[in-house]
C-alpha cells in the first residue's frame, strides 16, 4: 500500500475526453488525497474460468473524493503501462467414440448467467426470432444473479429446446464447445473475452457483441454484431452459422499465438527490469 502510494504521489492523471469540464488532475490533489486517507485498497477475486474455484486476489487501490465520489481516470503516461495477455489451453485430444452431448444443431452461450454476460438478451432474440429455426440453445454457466437465473428457468419452462445446464465440468465444456454450430458471445464488457477464443481453438465460430475488448482480443478477425442495437443478431447468427470456416481459421490462428509460454517470458522479462 506504502509502495503504491509512494508511485501515485508522482503520478499526473488526466481525464477522458467526455471529462474536459472536471480539469485535469494534479500532483497537488493527489497529494492532499494521500494526506487525507482518500485511497482505498480493494480485493477483486480472481476465478478459474475452468473449474469456477477462487485461485486469486487482485488488489486495486481505488481514490475515493469527498465531492466527486470515485475519481474514475486515466494515466497520462501509457508507456509504464505493459498488458500481457493469457495463455489459452489447446484443446484435448477427444476419444474416439466420443459423441455430442447434445442431440441435433445448437447455439452454445457459455459464461456466467448474469446481467452483464448477456444472457437474457440472448434469450430474448432466441424467443422472438430463433425458437422456430430448429436450431436449439444450450446455456452453460453458474447463475450469479437471481434474477437473470429465473429469467433463464422461465423460458427452459416455456420452451424445450432452451437448455440450461449451469456450471460444466472441462470435459462436458469441451464437448460442447466441439459440436456447437455458433458460440454466441452477446457480453457487455469483458476483461480480456476467452470463451471466443477457446471456442476456435475448437474450429467452432463465434458471433461476438462488437464492443472494443472483444475485437483486441480476436485482432479483428472475428464475426461481431451489435447484439443491443437495431435487431440484427438474429439474421447474422444464420448468416455465421452458413458461412466457410475461413474467418474461425484466422481467429484460431490468433488464439493460438496467445500461449502460456509467450505469457511467462513477457512477465519474467517485465519483472526484470
Amino acid at each position: 500500500m506504502k509502495m503504491q502510494k509512494e508511485k501515485l504521489e508522482n503520478t499526473v492523471l488526466i481525464g477522458h475526453k467526455n471529462e474536459l469540464s472536471q480539469k485535469i488532475v494534479t500532483e497537488e490533489d493527489i497529494r492532499r488525497a494521500l494526506k487525507q486517507n482518500e485511497f482505498m485498497l480493494y480485493y477483486q477475486p480472481q476465478i478459474n474460468s475452468r473449474s469456477g474455484r477462487l485461485v486469486g486476489m487482485e488488489a486495486l487501490l481505488r481514490w475515493e473524493d469527498p465531492e466527486k465520489g470515485f475519481i474514475q481516470r486515466r494515466f497520462g503516461k501509457y508507456d509504464n503501462v505493459v498488458v500481457v495477455p493469457n495463455g489459452i489451453d489447446r484443446p484435448a485430444t477427444p476419444a474416439a467414440d466420443e459423441k455430442p452431448y447434445i442431440d441435433g444443431k445448437y447455439l452454445l452461450m457459455l459464461g456466467r448467467v448474469c446481467k452483464w454476460k448477456g444472457v437474457s438478451r440472448l434469450l430474448d432474440i432466441y424467443m422472438s426470432k430463433l425458437s422456430d429455426s430448429g436450431l436449439k440453445l444450450v446455456i452453460a454457466g453458474e447463475a450469479t444473479e437471481q434474477t437473470v437465473k429465473e429469467h433463464v428457468l422461465k423460458c427452459c419452462r416455456e420452451n424445450p429446446n432452451i437448455i440450461w445446464l449451469d456450471y460444466v465440468s472441462d470435459a462436458l465444456k469441451s464437448n460442447l464447445y466441439k459440436n456447437a454450430a455458433v458460440l454466441c458471445y452477446p457480453s457487455v464488457y469483458d476483461g480480456f473475452g476467452l470463451p471466443p477464443l477457446e471456442a476456435a481453438c475448437y474450429g467452432t465460430k463465434c458471433l461476438m457483441n462488437d464492443i472494443p475488448v472483444l475485437r483486441e482480443g480476436t485482432k479483428g478477425k472475428g464475426y461481431y454484431v451489435d447484439y443491443y442495437g437495431d435487431g440484427k443478431a438474429a439474421d447474422a447468427i444464420l448468416r455465421v452459422i452458413d458461412d466457410d470456416n475461413t474467418v474461425t481459421e484466422a481467429v484460431k490462428r490468433v488464439a493460438m499465438s496467445y500461449s502460456w509460454h509467450n505469457w511467462a517470458e513477457k512477465v519474467y522479462s517485465l519483472l526484470r527490469k
